[in-house]
C-alpha cells in the first residue's frame, strides 16, 4: 500500500480516495491525477488490500479496476456496497474492458458508482467523484458515519462468505 497526499490546504485534510489497480504505473498514474484535484490518495494493488485498507483506515471514494487477481473490482463493490458504512460509498471503475461486455452489466444496477474506459476516461475521474462525494466530507479517514456501524475486517470476511 503506497499513500500520497496531496492537499490543496494544509488546514483541513482532503477527501481520501483508495485507488486499487494491480498495475502500479495505473495506480500512480490514477493517483497523481487525483493528487492535482486536492485528493488524499491510498495506492492498493489488488481489491483484498483496498479492501482492507477502507475497512481499517476508511475512505471518502474509491477508484478501481474491474479485472484483478483475487478480489475484482465487481466483488469488491458488492462487498462494500453489503455494509452499512460504506453502502453509498463514491466508487469510479475504471477499466480497460469495452462498454458492450456484459461483464459489465451487474455493475450498472449498482448506485454511485461511474464505470469509465482506459486510458480516455482517466481525465473523468476526479470530476466524477467531486460530483458523487457529498460536500463538507473532510477526508477524516476512519469515522462513524451518521446511523452507519463500523465494520471490522473478520466481520465483512463472514457476512461476504470469503
Amino acid at each position: 500500500m503506497i499513500s500520497h497526499s496531496h492537499s490543496r490546504s494544509r488546514r483541513a485534510p482532503q477527501p481520501r480516495i483508495v485507488v486499487a489497480d494491480d498495475s502500479l504505473e495505473m495506480s500512480r498514474l490514477v493517483a497523481l491525477m487525483l493528487g492535482t484535484h486536492g485528493f488524499d490518495v491510498v495506492i492498493a494493488p489488488d481489491g483484498d488490500v483496498a479492501l482492507s485498507t477502507i475497512l481499517t483506515d476508511g475512505a471518502d471514494g474509491l477508484v478501481s479496476d474491474f479485472q484483478m487477481p483475487g478480489l475484482d473490482g465487481l466483488t469488491l463493490c458488492r462487498v462494500l456496497r453489503g455494509l452499512r458504512a460504506y453502502a453509498m460509498l463514491p466508487i469510479v471503475i475504471f477499466t480497460g474492458v469495452e462498454d458492450r461486455d456484459p461483464r459489465l452489466r451487474p455493475l450498472r444496477d449498482i448506485e454511485e458508482l461511474r464505470i469509465l474506459h482506459k486510458p480516455m476516461g482517466l481525465r473523468e475521474i476526479a470530476p466524477s467523484l467531486m460530483e458523487m462525494i457529498p460536500a463538507g466530507v473532510t477526508g477524516l479517514g476512519k469515522r462513524d458515519r451518521a446511523g452507519t456501524v463500523r465494520v471490522h475486517g473478520g466481520d465483512i470476511a463472514q457476512r461476504a462468505g470469503l
